[in-house]
Order: structure tokens, then C-alpha cells, then sequence
């Protein structure tokens, strides 16, 4: 065979081939992205999402993410999920339940985050306050009905501190910084980045107050039961892809420091030192429950009000179990 018709033959066959691979791959690609709504919090809990959104995972899954940034997750779920106005948030564990005892329209999918040091205690040390028992008497600032909320009372139970003998101060997450700095308050119990911003304002005049070890927390995924009532696929989509956040975080756990310091503010030493890629994990383990069940305790004593709420209503491990089985341990709804 001639040389140049050789050649001629290869081409030909090498473009129809190109052109199937391309037509193939285009047919696995969406034709249109699926706009969804999120609520997301800016702490570090919130990492698996984060990372999701900001390494465009979600995209890859066929969903085009409506992102509103909130201060706390509690706000995130009262101020736009359950008012219609996100389709999903993360939040930690007692906003979570506390819609529950609303028997509000909400379900959670999965945990995407535990941890036992995501809270401090910052106390003003020109107050003369230095340990959790120096606060009898002073003004203490938290978001109520928060998990930085039962995080406090914890604190105080475990060490033996009658609450009746501290003034509680509720204000938003965001205040509480400049609230210690202005002597509205002489304490406040919080997370980051809100407690680096307390030390960068007063400096050698704070002192962080940690109890690694004392207080489990969830993040958790929420959405509404009638969302995912009508859009099965898209929730399997998004765990998806919150699956691809977590094998991306467990390999490169630099980067997704680097990711969680800039959507949360928080520095980048201190997002290092607390943000463990081991506890960032996609799952539903049967522990949760229990401690949701805890928590529910715990607000119809603060209220005053017992619920007939029940955890079990408001939790759907199907999806997640359905998509990787070994991620879910719920075992008992009882």
C-alpha cells in the first residue's frame, strides 16, 4: 500500500473514532445544570461542603449551587431553609433538633463533620476571670438555642456551676467579639473564626478557655421532607459529590485548609490545628441518635415545655445508604 494512502486511512479512522469518544462524553455530561439552593455557615464544620462547592464537585454531579453564606449554621436552617429560601443547609447538631422540636418541615441525610474541641470559652481577663468558676457573677454572651449554647451549660453541668449564679447574655455570633471588647459582656462562648477575632481585638487581654475531649458535635445535611420527597436524584447528587469532598480532603489536606480558612475567615494556622481530615467524614452512624435524643431533652427542659416530637421523623439515611451502604450503622429507631 502506498505511503501517503496509508496515512490518509489513519487519519480517517483516528477522526471517527475521536468523534465518537466526543459524542460518548458528551452524553454523559448534563445538558443543563439543576439550580439548587444552599445555606451555608461559615465554620469549619461545614469543610466537606465548602470543599464541595469551591473544587466544583457539585457541578460535576449536574447541579449549578445558589450559595448564601451565613454566620451560624442556626441561622442557615431558620432563616432560609425552613423558610423556603434554600433547598439545603449544614448546621451543628442543636438547630437541627430544635427545629425538630418545632416539628418543623426538615429531615437530615447524613453528618458530614464530628469533632470534640470545636468550641471556647473566651473570658476577658481584666475581669479578673481566668477559669470557668471565676464566671459566678459575670455576664456571659452566646446565640441561644445553639449548640455554642449547650456547649456552655455542658461545661457548666460537668463542673459543678450553678447557671442561676451567671447572667446569660444572647446576641448573634458575629457581636460577640466586640461585645467582650466593649464590656457588654465579660465572656462569651463561641467558635472560630469568631474567637481568633476576640483575641486579634484585646489581644493579651483574652484567654481562650478549651475542654478537648468533653463535647461531641455533629455537622449535619438538612433538607426539607418534601424536598426530598420530589427530588430523590438530586440529594443522591449531592452526597455524591460531598463523598468526592471527602476523598479530596483526606488526600490533600493543605489545600483544603487553605479552602476553609478563605470561605471561613478563620486563620489558616488555626483552621490547620483543629480541622482533623479524620473528622471529616460522610456518614450516619446509629450514635447520633442518641445524642439527638439528648438534645431534645435538653431543649424541652430550657423551655419548660415537653415535646412529643420524635428524632426518628425527621432523619432519611436511605439515599446515603443506597449510594455507599458501609457510610450508615442506623440500626434501631427505637
Amino acid at each position: 500500500m502506498d505511503l501517503r494512502a496509508y496515512v490518509v486511512i489513519l487519519i480517517c479512522t483516528c477522526l471517527v473514532s475521536c468523534d465518537k469518544v466526543s459524542k460518548l462524553t458528551a452524553s454523559n455530561k448534563p445538558a443543563s445544570l439543576t439550580e439548587v439552593r444552599f445555606a451555608i455557615p461559615t465554620q469549619m464544620s461545614a469543610a466537606l461542603m465548602q470543599i464541595a462547592i469551591h473544587q466544583k464537585m457539585l457541578e460535576q454531579q449536574g447541579i449549578k449551587p445558589i450559595v448564601t453564606t451565613f454566620p451560624s449554621g442556626k441561622r442557615a436552617v431558620k432563616n432560609a431553609l425552613v423558610l423556603h429560601k434554600a433547598d439545603f443547609a449544614t448546621t451543628a447538631d442543636v438547630p437541627f433538633v430544635k427545629q425538630v422540636y418545632l416539628k418543623a418541615d426538615v429531615t437530615t441525610l447524613a453528618t458530614i463533620f464530628f469533632h470534640d474541641n470545636a468550641n471556647q470559652i473566651v473570658v476577658n481577663k481584666t475581669k479578673g476571670i481566668e477559669t470557668l468558676y471565676d464566671l459566678k457573677g459575670k455576664k456571659v454572651g452566646t446565640q441561644r438555642n445553639s449548640t455554642v449554647h449547650h456547649f456552655f451549660d455542658s461545661m457548666l453541668k460537668q463542673n459543678n456551676i450553678d447557671e442561676s449564679n451567671i447572667s446569660m447574655v444572647y446576641l448573634k455570633a458575629e457581636q460577640l467579639p466586640q461585645a467582650l471588647k466593649d464590656g457588654k459582656i465579660d465572656a462569651f462562648s463561641m467558635r472560630e473564626p469568631f474567637t481568633s477575632q476576640a483575641v486579634e481585638l484585646m489581644g493579651s487581654n483574652v484567654k481562650v478557655l478549651s475542654y478537648p475531649g468533653n463535647y461531641i458535635q455533629y455537622e449535619v445535611l438538612v433538607t426539607r421532607k418534601s424536598y426530598l420527597k420530589n427530588n430523590p436524584e438530586i440529594v443522591k447528587a449531592i452526597l455524591t459529590a460531598l463523598q468526592q469532598a471527602e476523598i479530596f480532603f483526606h488526600q490533600h489536606p493543605k489545600q483544603s485548609a487553605q479552602i476553609v480558612s478563605e470561605f471561613t475567615g478563620a486563620p489558616l494556622n488555626v483552621v490547620q490545628q483543629n480541622l482533623d481530615p479524620l473528622r471529616a467524614r460522610l456518614q450516619f452512624s446509629q450514635a447520633t441518635l442518641a445524642h439527638w435524643e439528648q438534645l431534645l431533652n435538653w431543649m424541652e427542659v430550657k423551655a419548660r415545655i415537653e415535646s412529643d416530637s420524635s428524632i426518628v421523623n425527621h432523619i432519611d439515611e436511605s439515599v446515603l445508604k443506597e449510594l455507599s451502604p458501609s457510610k450508615v450503622s442506623v440500626i434501631a429507631y427505637d
